[in-house]
């Protein structure tokens, strides 16, 4: 059955970025590919069922469910096909509260105190005991009113969700993963240390001392995508970072590890939709949701 399902996009120029997504069908054809940001970011899983893979990790996601992600987080997102589902996301550009001095980094220590892939997901009974569902409601409810104070309004509703999300220790968000397989963990502990190096899935599997074949199919049943995909996307994340933060394409892309311009522009257009030069562009004013 093809999806149905709506798509609204909100952007005010303030240095957050909102998807909402609502409808029957919304699933595996349009949400299972990777995923990563350029920025904070959340998602309300307001309705439905569904799975994220996070470095690894996998946490089955229920109704009410909170899942934060930082920039440096590779996840594979999918819903169940059969359930009605609705979500809100949100991209939150971490310098819109550089204003606030110090308290900057205890609003965002939630989404960077931790390890990659762990603590991510807040549950509903913890999101609806702190408040936090009343706040993104509200936050859904401004932008689709449409008035002319939304984007304001919303931006205070954000820093009052942020500001509750503190009371939210490390080990309660923890509770809800499920554990890592120890042999993945290791392999992308190695990965994110040695991704700029010439890599293969024999090298990988050689220097754990396993079959290629094994680790190429517990890999991807952990993580959702191959081996080599992961190294790529490792790679473009770091590429986006030093990017934005000066030097050419071409330059930066030697550092990350890929061999070859042309290979590697193709590779980027291919998996990030636009090219570099589009990407440096649209940052100026704003920021990228992928």
């Amino acid at each position: 059955m093809n999806p149905q399902y709506e798509k609204k996009r909100y952007n005010y120029g303030l240095g957050y970025r909102m998807l909402h997504v609502k409808g029957s069908h919304a699933g595996d054809s349009t949400l299972t590919y990777l995923h990563y940001s350029l920025s904070c970011m959340l998602i309300y899983f307001k309705s439905g069922e569904g799975v994220i893979k996070i470095e690894g990790r996998t946490y089955k996601l229920h109704a009410g469910d909170i899942v934060l992600l930082n920039p440096t987080e590779i996840f594979r997102f999918s819903v169940d096909d059969n359930i009605p589902h609705e979500r809100l996301s949100i991209n939150i550009d971490e310098t819109m509260f550089d204003s606030f001095g110090e308290i900057h980094k205890e609003l965002f220590s939630p989404f960077h105190n931790r390890e990659k892939g762990a603590g991510n997901v807040i549950r509903a009974e913890k999101s609806r005991e702190l408040g936090l569902d009343i706040y993104l409601d509200k936050i859904l409810e401004y932008a689709e009113s449409q008035e002319q104070t939304a984007p304001l309004m919303i931006f205070c509703k954000l820093t009052e969700f942020l500001s509750s999300l503190k009371d939210i220790s490390a080990t309660e968000q923890s509770e809800s993963q499920v554990p890592l397989n120890p042999l993945v963990e290791s392999v992308l502990e190695y990965l994110n240390i040695h991704f700029k190096e010439e890599l293969s899935i024999s090298s990988v599997a050689e220097k754990f001392n396993i079959d290629k074949s094994y680790l190429s199919h517990l890999f991807k049943e952990h993580t959702g995508v191959s081996l080599w995909t992961y190294v790529i996307y490792r790679r473009i994340q770091v590429f986006n970072t030093m990017l934005l933060q000066g030097g050419t394409a071409e330059e930066n892309c030697y550092k990350v590890g890929f061999q070859n311009y042309s290979n590697f522009y193709r590779l980027y257009k291919k998996h990030m939709g636009i090219s570099p030069s589009q990407l440096k562009k649209e940052t100026k004013t704003s920021f990228r949701t992928i």
